[in-house]
């Protein structure tokens, strides 16, 4: 059997091996063939976020200090969506368990690479071994390590996943709070609906288009022009500030387009475009940061950029978060028609250009089949609602002290109809529940599904089971 088989109980393993000295018995070499020592091992991190804060590595001859992550594949940097999260920027070590294999360093949110990602290989004789060395606490191989809180009833645990549900809540709303302190709550609202409009793929590209034309400057530019422009205003704002109109591609070739709805259309996009960035001297992203490869065309960045101007030409008067706060305030009881009124701000059908293209060139003869499908569909709308406007209202609440606000919030959040699945969810499900169906109806909710994401996160990943049974049973 192999250490990876097993990579819970591993990742334990290796946290353990690493606060007992053991990488600085062993030669570590990056994937670039740079030399690494192991100054400092930090401390140990049981919150969300790296493995191991504030250690110490030597690279070559230069001295660094940052935070430690642990895997037991390179991809899971990306699975585990540290990639997005700002928690990881400070990750200098990347310390994957496996065979080693040439490849690109991992990419934190702030766009700058892993400095070191260091492949160790271990094998099961050598586990054992190491294991008795060092007095090691791991779980039994033989076996799947049992869940204390799937041997409570269903209530029980319902009840400690409704707790989790409010503490990823109030722990989101923190992160926006942190946020709003160097940004307005229309911008943070922006960033984080962008971000949302990147999915899996496109994430990071998508809010450093928001950083990059700040909610703030799209409005200003929006009222400086005619009432019949403005749409096409703001998507040739994005567009271009993205760095995916056809003059920023140096390989395209406007004298093969044929197709007479981009002739038309893109000149008026480049003027636009053209127009703000001489008049600011305002600079753009590059094409290669955007991820195409293995996309399906209708999820192309192109068509959601064109559905974020949608999105965002709704709130150009208000802005944001007073539109949303109206809505909240106009409807104050009807919960479920205030739920779909904020998802219907997020969903967006296809029209104009984008309904019979996918990017800016010759129409696809295959997209007729098509055109019913979304720029952003309800999926995207739920999420977008449950992740970002619920937790920023909840922040909202909090720092203007309106606590009937802060109820009302919770209490949709409570209410809200779960999503689909996603493999956390189901997994945690197989976990903590029989096979029996019914037990698993009580996860009816966005709210608990986002109890078991935390969990997830904050525990089961790290197999931190022992405090994550102090924490239930305080409950």
């Amino acid at each position: 059997m192999k250490v990876d088989d097993r990579s819970e109980i591993a990742e334990h393993f290796i946290c353990q091996l690493w606060e007992k000295k053991y990488f600085s018995t062993i030669e570590l070499q990056t994937i670039n063939g740079q030399k690494v020592e192991v100054i400092a091992f930090g401390i140990r991190n049981y919150d969300a976020g790296p493995d191991f804060k504030n250690i110490s590595i030597k690279l070559e001859d230069k001295i660094i200090q940052g935070d430690l992550e642990i895997h037991h594949a390179p991809e899971d940097w990306y699975q585990h969506k540290h990639h997005a999260d700002p928690a990881y920027n400070n990750v200098i070590l990347h310390l994957i368990i496996g065979e080693p294999f040439n490849r690109e360093p991992a990419i934190r949110l702030n766009r700058n690479p892993i400095l070191a990602e260091v492949f160790v290989n271990i094998s099961e004789g050598e586990f054992l071994l190491l294991a008795k060395k060092y007095k090691l606490q791991f779980l039994s191989y033989s076996a799947k390590p049992g869940c204390l809180l799937s041997e409570k009833n269903s209530s029980e645990i319902i009840a400690v996943i409704n707790y989790f549900s409010k503490e990823r809540l109030y722990a989101k709303a923190e992160r926006f709070r942190e946020q709003h302190q160097s940004a307005s709550l229309d911008q943070v609202l922006y960033l984080g609906i962008m971000e949302a409009l990147g999915y899996s793929k496109n994430q990071i590209p998508f809010r450093a288009l928001a950083n990059l034309l700040p909610f703030e400057a799209l409005m200003h530019e929006y009222f400086s022009c005619p009432d019949g422009d403005k749409l096409i205003q703001l998507q040739g704002l994005l567009l271009g500030a993205a760095g995916l109109l056809p003059s920023q591609d140096t390989s395209f070739d406007w004298k093969k387009i044929k197709d007479q709805d981009t002739q038309e259309f893109v000149p008026k996009l480049e003027k636009i475009w053209k127009k703000f960035s001489d008049r600011l001297g305002f600079g753009s992203m590059g094409k290669d940061e955007w991820l195409f490869f293995r996309l399906r065309p209708s999820n192309f960045p192109t068509r959601r950029i064109a559905g974020a101007s949608l999105i965002l030409q709704q709130f150009m008067i208000e802005g944001i978060l007073h539109k949303v706060l109206r809505i909240v305030a106009g409807l104050k009881n009807n919960h479920q028609q205030l739920i779909k009124e904020l998802e219907n701000l997020f969903i967006c059908k296809t029209e104009g250009y984008w309904a019979t293209h996918y990017r800016l060139e010759e129409k696809p003869p295959e997209l007729s089949g098509e055109k019913t499908v979304t720029l952003v569909g309800a999926d995207r709308a739920k999420e977008i609602v449950v992740n970002i406007i619920l937790p920023v209202l909840i922040s909202y609440a909090n720092e203007s002290e309106d606590s009937k606000l802060k109820i009302k919030i919770l209490q949709i959040y409570q209410e809200y109809p779960k999503g689909s699945q996603n493999s956390v969810a189901k997994k945690m499900i197989n976990l903590l529940f029989n096979d029996d169906p019914s037990e698993k109806k009580p996860i009816n909710t966005a709210a608990k599904q986002q109890g078991l994401m935390h969990l997830y996160k904050l525990y089961c990943r790290r197999t931190e089971c022992d405090r994550c049974r102090k924490e239930w049973e305080m409950i």
